[in-house]
């Protein structure tokens, strides 16, 4: 079953999302943004700090085109708010919303915070 789903992406923390998810998750969100403003969020979920890290670091890397607004522990509500208030590209917040403890991953959304599904950033990662 794949970890990318109509609403986010999705999935067992350590077996289906790791570090190498989060940086393919990143890298395929930069080629569709190209350029702009990015939020970067997560959850309370046992990881999601570690992943969200992970995420930062490949739009770092992408300096000279993107600025990163890092909030850090956030809930869903505030990182949305934050991407349309400093009127971002859009951003990844790493959650597993309502799944089982075991789960984490990740919602993307592009500007006005429409969601991305995961299918779609699914065609962006680099085979």
């Amino acid at each position: 079953m794949s970890i990318f789903h109509t609403y986010d992406i999705r999935g067992i923390y350590k077996k289906e999302i790791t570090i190498e998810t989060a940086q393919q998750i990143a890298e395929a969100v930069a080629t569709m943004f190209k350029k702009g403003t990015v939020v970067i969020s997560y959850d309370g979920r046992h990881g999601a700090e570690e992943l969200a890290n992970a995420v930062r670091e490949v739009f770092e890397k992408k300096g000279d085109v993107f600025t990163i607004h890092f909030t850090g522990l956030a809930t869903t509500p505030m990182f949305s708010y934050l991407i349309n208030s400093l009127k971002a590209v859009g951003g990844i917040m790493v959650t597993a919303s309502h799944n089982p403890p075991e789960y984490t991953g990740f919602k993307v959304y592009g500007r006005n915070a429409v969601t991305i599904s995961g299918t779609e950033v699914e065609k962006y990662i680099q085979k």
